[in-house]
């Protein structure tokens, strides 16, 4: 009996159609293509931009051609297969580690696992050969995530890369965010006319523009990168892109050219999101924010399973660490989950952050928590959460001059 009539007497067993049944060659793997962000267009330099305070390496020069359209890279020839063997299926990594122990959790029934793969088909993402990858070796990066909203991730990034910044160290944060709030945070306060809520990351490429050219100051000499006020088509659009173009934003880091042993904040929007999928390739330590609530302990099993399937096989990638935000110690139930937190998680945990009313004010005076009231629990404990992420990341911390 042939291949096919096997399978097609399998899936009549079963209830199913043969035709359901859809194998993935290899040689199909060489002909997918990525549709890659547009670029900006080099072109002689005419007038020299002045780098930001030391983040920058070399200052890059204005472009003075407009960026010309870039179309969509052409797809690759076809790798044919080698005749003598069949093709294999190809199966997204988590579920292939799942039916190689399909006994772990309980007997998996053949007809499970089959529905499993056909559901693989329709979720698993484009493949494409492997792609040379930007060079980051001369920063560090720390994506700051959650998987839950309103644990006050936003609010430790800007005050993480401040206090990064009092130890000695050039700091860029990136607001990956589409509610565009991170300057905030910074006391990045637009004036009439300026085009900080409009310019960001997440807006077209226009003639002669690069991230250098969209990254602003702040008081607190913390650089940023603003996501951009976009409307939703733009943001779904970008969105789109992202998911395109896995690389996207190891290539505009790159293209910053970045001073040696800077360090570069990126903040994203809670859960999984594309966001999340391009921070996590890129960054050297995740370090996530939750609450000691009973919500916020039960996420902890998905975001860490989302570590591990984005970040946990890079070399560079140094783990994650988890912090624990708005401890209040007069609350028993509050103490306990942080007590169970800690015991769980171990050495995974950078530290706590207490309860602090001064963290919440001082956004309303745009400010860090060190500058509204640096004496308080709130800056006590962002310091020294700060130390033990410099400790992770195994750089030295050294006083500016």
């Amino acid at each position: 009996m042939s291949t096919s009539s096997d399978i097609s007497s399998l899936f009549k067993l079963f209830g199913r159609r043969a035709s359901q049944y859809q194998e993935i060659a290899e040689a199909d793997a060489g002909s997918a293509s990525l549709e890659s962000w547009p670029g900006i267009a080099k072109a002689e330099a005419v007038q020299p931009a002045v780098a930001h305070g030391g983040l920058f390496s070399r200052a890059q020069g204005a472009a003075s051609a407009a960026l010309p359209q870039v179309a969509p890279a052409p797809a690759p020839e076809p790798v044919p297969a080698p005749q003598s063997a069949a093709p294999e299926r190809l199966v997204l990594p988590a579920l292939a580690a799942e039916l190689s122990e399909p006994f772990a959790g309980g007997a998996l029934s053949l007809r499970s696992m089959l529905g499993k793969l056909a559901q693989v088909e329709d979720e698993a993402p484009a493949l494409s050969a492997a792609r040379p990858r930007a060079q980051l070796a001369n920063i560090k990066i720390i994506a700051v995530v959650s998987a839950k909203g309103g644990v006050g991730k936003s609010t430790i990034s800007a005050n993480f890369a401040v206090a990064l910044q009092r130890e000695g160290h050039a700091v860029l944060a990136v607001d990956l965010d589409p509610q565009n709030a991170l300057h905030h945070y910074l006391g990045v306060e637009p004036e009439p006319g300026n085009l900080l809520l409009t310019a960001g990351i997440a807006q077209p490429v226009v003639a002669g523009q690069s991230w250098q050219d969209i990254c602003q100051p702040s008081p607190v000499d913390v650089h940023l990168l603003p996501y951009g006020a976009v409307d939703e088509k733009r943001r779904r659009t970008f969105e789109a892109q992202l998911d395109q173009d896995p690389d996207w934003l190891a290539r505009q880091l790159a293209g910053l050219e970045l001073t040696d042993g800077a360090l570069v904040i990126l903040d994203t929007p809670p859960g999984p999101s594309v966001y999340l999928q391009q921070v996590l390739s890129v960054a050297n330590l995740v370090l996530v924010v939750s609450l000691s609530d009973a919500a916020s302990y039960n996420t902890l099993p998905m975001i860490d399973s989302l570590i591990k399937t984005y970040a946990g096989d890079r070399p560079e990638f140094l783990g994650a660490g988890y912090l624990i935000n708005q401890v209040d110690r007069s609350r028993q139930l509050n103490k306990d989950i942080t007590q169970i937190m800690r015991n769980a998680l171990g050495d995974k945990v950078v530290g706590l952050i207490h309860r602090d009313q001064s963290i919440s004010e001082a956004l309303a005076y745009n400010q860090s928590v060190l500058d509204y009231d640096p004496r308080g629990q709130g800056a006590h404990d962002i310091l020294a959460c700060a130390h033990a992420v410099i400790a992770r990341l195994k750089i030295p911390a050294e006083p500016q001059a």
